[in-house]
């Protein structure tokens, strides 16, 4: 990370900042596509992140397709939980397939649930993504 992109990312964190929380403290080390090092802040820190942050928020999921095979989940993202249905600050979609050899196949709805919840999260907080992948 260059000199330029480190003080923007501090700034930008500054930001999202939630006293007595760092999301550094629970960053995962992953391999990219590219084989590459990358830090992975789990769904579960960034729905924590949220509620600190936002404590009147609300995560809103919806089934957009259901199948035998696959599902469509959306996200959607309110700073008050009273705003209005689409009073959203972020949105986001995720599919996942059924697949018997893998160990969250068979949770296909959940994990479309989460990779849903997770992708909105980023886009209201991506300084604490850190280079996140989702």
């Amino acid at each position: 990370m260059n000199e330029t992109m480190a003080k923007n990312m501090e700034i930008i964190n500054g930001l999202n900042e939630v006293e007595g929380f760092d999301p550094a403290a629970f960053l995962r080390k992953l391999q990219g596509e590219a084989g590459e090092e990358q830090l992975y802040l789990d769904v579960k820190y960034r729905k924590l992140w949220f509620r600190l942050k936002y404590p009147l928020g609300k995560i809103a999921k919806r089934i957009i397709k259901l199948e035998n095979d696959y599902a469509i989940i959306e996200s959607r993202i309110y700073l008050d939980r009273n705003d209005p249905e689409d009073s959203y600050i972020s949105c986001a979609m995720a599919q996942r397939w059924r697949t018997e050899d893998d160990a969250y196949g068979k949770k296909y709805v959940e994990s479309a649930e989460t990779a849903a919840v997770g992708l909105s999260l980023i886009h209201i907080s991506e300084p604490t993504r850190l280079d996140v992948i989702s």
